[in-house]
């Protein structure tokens, strides 16, 4: 809990405590709108930086390569927390805008930060100014910003990652209308940070991959439509991907949890083998027979009854499953009588 106090601590008091330096970008802006831009953009990366090192987040970032540097792009990428906002604002290169809900606009300070760093207002409800944001998307295009949507127009709670929500095609039209390249984007571990335990703040190893870029207009579009291009090239490329490394991970696990049995059983082994040569010397010095044959068949005998009872001979080698048979473990109770 301390951890998301901390959190909001900070993203209350940097816009607060931002407002002169607004208010001087405000004048800057009209000489040099860039120039306030690229500032704005650096100072929103420091924070979110600082925010994810405060949450516990570390970041994997893979497919980098696949970011056109050259030029602007339209990111498309999965929705599951408002940590995704974070982690894409500090991995991408250059000037970038997220498409943000409408209603976002209307908080003070936060919403002037927003516009400077060249987010979009998407009102969901009314399509002229729906279309309004897609032209004005094209323009930040145009003049060098990428732009970045979440198709899926709202967070995805699904359980899967791969079990996305249908896309909205209007924001999509922004990378069909100015010809720049699409760079399907897929988040895993984000909601492990906050959505998932709220109002919890939790540690999280978080993985942002940036599939390969295409042009909307080299699609063959007579196969589907283009959100339907987007989710084949991300779903088919990470998601799956990730499906792999998950099971592999489970596997590697049980190999641990494995190995550690196998720790305690021979130290266990160790101990016992202790044990039978103290009865060997006790026996030795008292002048009794070493070997007690009664007391290693009711050994073998003890081991047999709890095989029935705990386990079923599928799970046994077939010698353990044969009443006539000795079992190989009954050397452990050689001499240990």
């Amino acid at each position: 809990m301390f951890r998301a106090i901390k959190i909001v601590g900070t993203i209350v008091s940097f816009p607060v405590g931002s407002i002169g330096t607004l208010h001087r970008m405000d004048k800057q802006g009209q000489v040099d709108p860039v120039a306030v831009e690229e500032e704005s953009t650096q100072m929103v990366r420091n924070i979110f930086e600082k925010l994810l090192k405060m949450a516990g987040v570390t970041v994997e970032v893979r497919g980098y390569e696949n970011i056109p540097q050259d030029r602007p792009v339209l990111y498309v990428g999965n929705h599951r927390s408002y940590f995704d906002i974070l982690v894409g604002y500090t991995t991408v290169p250059g000037l970038m805008g997220f498409v943000a809900k409408k209603e976002m606009e209307k908080i003070p300070l936060l919403s002037k930060w927003m516009l400077n760093v060249n987010c979009l207002f998407l009102d969901r409800n009314n399509i002229k100014e729906g279309l309004k944001m897609i032209l004005a998307g094209i323009e930040k295009v145009r003049r060098g910003v990428s732009v970045w949507i979440f198709p899926e127009g709202t967070r995805n709670k699904n359980e899967q990652l791969s079990d996305l929500l249908p896309f909205k095609e209007g924001s999509l039209k922004i990378a069909e209308k100015s010809g720049c390249p699409v760079v399907p984007v897929a988040i895993k571990g984000t909601a492990e940070v906050f959505e998932k335990h709220i109002p919890l703040i939790c540690p999280s190893h978080v993985v942002i991959e940036f599939g390969e870029p295409f042009i909307v207009k080299e699609l063959d579009r007579r196969t589907g439509s283009l959100s339907a291009h987007i989710r084949e090239k991300r779903s088919q490329g990470c998601f799956q991907r990730w499906k792999g490394e998950q099971l592999r991970d489970g596997l590697l696990e049980i190999r641990g949890r494995l190995d550690q049995i196998d720790t305690q059983i021979e130290k266990l082994f160790e101990e016992r083998m202790r044990l039978c040569s103290e009865v060997a010397e006790y026996k030795i010095a008292t002048g009794k027979a070493v070997y007690d044959a009664e007391r290693e068949k009711q050994k073998i005998d003890q081991f047999r009854r709890w095989q029935r009872a705990s386990l079923t001979s599928r799970r046994l080698p077939s010698c353990f499953a044969d009443d006539d048979a000795e079992p190989p473990v009954s050397v452990y109770w050689k001499n240990s009588h």
